[in-house]
This record gives structure tokens, sequence and C-alpha cells, in this order.
């Protein structure tokens, strides 16, 4: 399981309780909310590059198909890490794809941090900066459904996603082998249109008609 820590959604768009406090830094740091013992940070270009920073490297390598440096520099401030006293716990990344949608990805929690709240704290701080970017739309690919259910998606068709079924699925190295949910979360309050009856899951079955390749 994977409880919700006791908090809400600050206007500055991360997880906070009364002890916490929204700390607004250098360009290079948007934004840090932190409390005596956890962190919510976004992660900056010298903590990518540094490598006395453990935590983006590890974070890469857990989540990433092929990451090399050019990439992470591009893509560092799409992450939100959470951190506390022992050093890093996790990571999420909120990727921008239209004016209109954005995706939750590289999602990861080290087996330490496990069932403490930690990967559903990361997603709602994702969901909370689609929110402040105005965003209407925000979705996930995964193979745990169960978890972004209880983040409050919903289940769907990738097909309902052309921005990404149709621009970056047929050059995914996964997509011979991809048998992941698609699961979609409206910001403005409308339900998405749930995956219909023996619709096919993943870009595999849906789009070139055949099982996933194991």
């Amino acid at each position: 399981s994977d409880p919700q820590p006791a908090g809400r959604i600050s206007p500055a768009g991360y997880i906070w309780r009364s002890s916490w406090r929204a700390v607004r830094s250098s360009s290079r740091r948007l934004v840090e909310v932190s409390r005596s013992r956890r962190s919510w940070r976004r992660t900056s270009a010298q903590a990518a590059t540094n490598p006395s920073r453990p935590a983006v490297q590890w974070a890469v390598a857990r989540t990433a198909v092929d990451l090399d440096e050019d990439f992470l520099l591009e893509h560092l401030r799409d992450f939100v890490v959470a951190q506390d006293a022992t050093g890093f716990l996790g990571c999420c990344a909120l990727a921008v794809l239209t004016p209109d949608l954005a995706e939750v990805r590289s999602l990861a929690v080290t087996p330490e941090a496990s069932g403490q709240g930690i990967g559903k704290a990361l997603v709602l701080a994702c969901v909370a900066e689609a929110r402040r970017l105005g965003l209407r739309r925000i979705f996930a690919l995964t193979l745990v459904p169960e978890f972004f259910e209880r983040c409050g998606f919903v289940l769907t068709s990738l097909g309902r996603l052309p921005e990404k079924s149709a621009a970056e699925c047929p050059v995914c190295p996964k997509r011979f082998a991809c048998d992941e949910h698609a699961m979609l979360l409206h910001l403005d309050g409308t339900a998405p249109l749930p995956l219909t009856p023996n619709e096919p899951v993943g870009y595999t079955r849906l789009f070139l008609g055949r099982e996933p390749e194991r």
C-alpha cells in the first residue's frame, strides 16, 4: 500500500503541512518545500552533473530507457525529488506535451522508502504543478494502474491520447513489448472516458495488433 501523507497542496504547487514552508529560490532551483525531516524539491543542473549527488544518477538508472547526459540536462527541470536526512527517497517527472496535456513519468521510490506514501506524494506534486501551469489533463502509463487510481486517475484508452501514442510511442524502444495501462486525470473536474470492456491495453496490442514480446 501507499498511504497518502497528511497534508494538502499548497498554492505554490507542492505538498505541505503546517510545519512545512514554501521557499522560492534561484531560477536553477525553482521551488522547494521542506520540513525538518523531508523535502520535495526541483532538481538543478548542478545536482545532475555533480558526482556527489548519486540520487539523480540512481533515478536515471532506475527509470530511463536510454538516457544520456544531454537528455538529462534537457529534462532535468521536469523532476521533483523527495529526500530526507538519510538522502534520496524517490523522484517523479512532469513532462508537458502540449498546452493542454502533461505526462507523469519516471516515478521511482527507493526500496527503503516504500510504503511511506512517497510515491503518491510525488505524483500529487506533479498534479499540483500541472494545475499551476493551467493544464487541463495529466496522464501516466503504468503497469500498476491501481496505484494511479488511488491518486485520482481513471483507466482509459491510449488511443485517446494521440499526443503520446502517435508522437512518441512509435519510436519508443519498448513499442513491441508495451502492455502499460493509460491512466488519465482531468484537472477541470470533468470525468475522462474510461476504458471500455475488452478494449486492448498497451501500445503493442492496440496499435500493432499483437501480444507484447516477453
